[in-house]
């Protein structure tokens, strides 16, 4: 995913976590998974979620950037 913000990021300090919201009830889903969050010269924030055996997967995420 590319999350685009309105000003540079780059000297900025992200945090994220994966929702499992959309995996409610389903044991095998919810609160596994990983993320991955890099930052870009410019106002951009690229995150990338697999689930768990590493492997790429779309996940509901929270994403905050501190500067």
């Amino acid at each position: 995913y590319t999350v685009t913000f309105d000003r540079d990021v780059t000297s900025c300090v992200p945090a994220a976590t994966l929702t499992d919201h959309l995996a409610y009830g389903d044991p095998n889903i919810a609160g596994t998974g990983t993320i991955v969050v890099r930052l870009s010269d410019g106002p951009n924030a690229f995150v990338t979620t697999a689930d768990k055996e590493d492997a790429p997967a779309d996940h509901d995420f929270y994403l905050l950037v501190f500067c």
